[in-house]
């Protein structure tokens, strides 16, 4: 099977599933495949059903927090990256998307609060530096944005991330552009 054939995905653990119908796994797995598909909702009834066959299941619920955001659910999906990062402090994704929500939501504090814990967590991780940038700069902590921004740009550099270097070297000449104004 191909790297991004959900459908054979789909089609693969649908066959799974009959086999082991109470394999919180299969489930999760086929709920990515699933979203990938644009399949929000169908993909929220099998995280749905991984947590069910395993409650602590902590990946399966920042897993729907991402689809229910995907469906456009508004803040629902943040209990789901709440309860993700109870069950495991750690899981860097779930901080990641709820401080992506939050910051949607104009909770740039909250926001920040979560880009911070993920590089508490990986140091060198790029995007957090950049997205907390983001927050930083909305509420006009313009020196604070600088700082991650060209964090950003020096670990986005080491990691051969062109995309997320031009994001934050553009977010850095906004930042200079608006200091001349």
């Amino acid at each position: 099977m191909n790297m991004g054939d959900y459908k054979g995905a789909i089609t693969e653990l649908d066959k799974f599933i009959r086999l082991e119908p109470n394999n919180p796994y299969a489930y999760h797995n086929r709920g990515i495949a699933k979203d990938h598909l644009q399949q929000h909702e169908a993909a929220i009834i099998d995280f749905d059903t991984a947590i069910r066959l395993k409650p602590d299941f902590a990946i399966a619920y920042s897993s729907r927090g991402i689809a229910k955001m995907n469906l456009g659910e508004g803040q629902t999906e943040i209990a789901d990256y709440d309860m993700a990062i109870h069950l495991d402090p750690n899981l860097i994704v779930a901080y990641y998307n709820r401080g992506i929500a939050n910051g949607e939501a104009g909770q740039y504090d909250a926001a920040i609060a979560d880009f911070s814990e993920i590089i508490r967590l990986q140091p060198d991780f790029a995007a957090a530096y950049h997205d907390r940038g983001i927050a930083r700069s909305l509420k006009d902590d313009i020196q604070g944005a600088r700082k991650d921004f060209q964090k950003a740009v020096d670990f986005a550099k080491s990691t051969g991330d062109m995309f997320l270097v031009e994001s934050a070297a553009m977010k850095l000449d906004d930042l200079e552009r608006h200091n001349q104004e």
